[in-house]
């Protein structure tokens, strides 16, 4: 009997350990495959890093149960977010920031984070940071934009260089009532002085919508993920913008600013937001703190190598080993006229400056080994470049600084307080005369570029002739 009643007692066990194949209730197990989605869609994102977009089936949550860090992912086709309180939005002085990871292939302009007017879309007026392209030269810049609700035209601030995808970038952007400033990693990278007074008249507060992730007017949404939006009811100065980018608000001397923040969001939930579409964005575990500091190198246009790889690079930082004794081959390109005289440099000057580049090298164990060359070509030599001016600047009847230095006469003429005095007599007469080699005198009408007459290197600046 005792027998019978512990094999009972077996099978019961057993089959509790079988329910479910892990020994899970079923909302257990729920859980614990939620968790390793969760971290399996970490370790798949940080592996595909460099090459690959975020996983598109991440499950979300509202509600995450443990202290993992997360960030919202928009996947460009839905989950677009409203504010919920619009009392928050100011309409005066305002500073806001974010962090964001973009991915590629985005619309030509695609706004991440915008306020729109309800009321009077036609106008146009708000605000907005986002990305825009150009799809011929396929260059993507982030962007601030604004209007006031008085103004006829908005102000537009873009970044001077492209954007990286699946790269951590830290956005501010501030308006002051006349000036609006866009921050990029704690550099101010762009500024317009275009617009005056607030946004928007407190009557129409109503009208004004908070949009995070693309536009529902117009159809289009943003790739990518962002992390840590705070706003603020104040103009944050640069060294502040710089402290939050570097993660050290709380070295914050104003406490105006604490007091000034109508609005925070790490995205670890959605419960300030309603979702437009139906659906709300992904909730993926975030890298920021690991990410955003990242070694990057942009390669060149031209003259890229295997030094440009930055994995190359950081291998030399890593391993002292591969920082062995190193002979760097350089040619040294010398020119001068065609007897050999009158190079542009010296031989005592080259030895110089190939010794003190052995000098500033050799605590790396990098050497040079210079190979002259010499080119004997008088007209190549006495050859002029003029950088950012093009020829058709000099004498078109506008000062142009890039232009005028003294062998271009001074712009061809353009950048003289007064015009030169030049008798007619001396116009034509078969001399060079300075003062009539001007634009507004015909360049002398010729003689100071006839080599002929005169030593054309030195006086011809028509920028027509062909001994310009």
């Amino acid at each position: 009997m005792t027998y019978f009643f512990f094999c009972v007692l077996l099978l019961v066990v057993v089959g509790l350990v079988l329910i479910d194949g892990h020994g899970y209730g079923k909302s257990e197990q729920q859980d614990s495959s939620a968790g390793i989605s969760r971290c399996s869609a970490s370790h798949d994102r940080t592996k595909r890093d460099d090459h690959a977009s975020f996983p598109r089936h991440v499950e979300y949550s509202t509600d995450p149960v443990d202290d993992m860090d997360y960030a919202a992912y928009f996947a460009g086709t839905s989950g677009l977010l409203r504010l919920t309180n619009i009392e928050t939005i100011p309409r005066g002085n305002f500073s806001i920031s974010f962090w964001m990871k973009p991915e590629g292939g985005q619309f030509g302009k695609t706004d991440v984070l915008r306020l729109r007017d309800k009321c009077e879309e036609l106008k146009s007026t708000g605000w907005g940071i986002g990305i825009t392209t150009n799809r011929q030269k396929r260059d993507a810049h982030l962007y601030f934009q604004l209007k006031t609700d008085r103004s006829k035209t908005d102000s537009f601030a873009s970044a001077p260089f492209r954007y990286d995808v699946h790269r951590w970038y830290h956005i501010a952007a501030t308006y002051n009532e006349s000036t609006i400033q866009l921050y990029i990693n704690g550099a101010m990278v762009s500024a317009k002085n275009e617009q005056r007074g607030p946004l928007f008249s407190e009557f129409k507060r109503q009208c004004k919508e908070l949009e995070f992730g693309g536009s529902f007017e117009f159809g289009v949404q943003f790739r990518g993920a962002v992390d840590d939006m705070r706003m603020w009811s104040k103009v944050l100065s640069h060294r502040q913008v710089a402290q939050l980018y570097n993660n050290q608000s709380h070295l914050f001397q104003d406490n105006n600013v604490t007091d000034k923040l109508v609005f925070w969001d790490p995205f670890d939930n959605f419960t300030s937001w309603t979702n437009i579409d139906d659906e709300f964005p992904d909730l993926i575990p975030s890298d920021l703190s690991s990410k955003k500091h990242d070694l990057s190198l942009k390669t060149p246009k031209c003259g890229i190598t295997v030094c440009d790889n930055p994995i190359v690079m950081r291998s030399y930082i890593d391993r002292s080993s591969l920082r062995r004794p190193k002979l760097v081959r350089y040619r040294l390109i010398n020119i001068a006229n065609d007897d050999g005289s009158n190079p542009m440099l010296s031989q005592e000057q080259i030895e110089r400056q190939h010794n003190e580049l052995n000098k500033a090298f050799n605590r790396y164990n990098i050497t040079f080994l210079r190979h002259d060359h010499l080119i004997r070509n008088s007209t190549l030599r006495r050859t002029r470049i003029i950088p950012v001016c093009e020829s058709e600047d000099v004498g078109n009847g506008r000062c142009d600084p890039l232009c005028s230095p003294r062998y271009t006469g001074n712009d061809g003429g353009d950048c003289d307080v007064f015009d030169a005095r030049c008798p007619l007599s001396l116009i034509g007469n078969g001399r060079c005369d300075s003062n009539c080699n001007k634009a507004y005198y015909d360049w002398d009408e010729g003689d100071c570029c006839d080599p002929d007459v005169t030593d054309t290197f030195e006086t011809c600046i028509d920028p027509s002739s062909q001994y310009w």
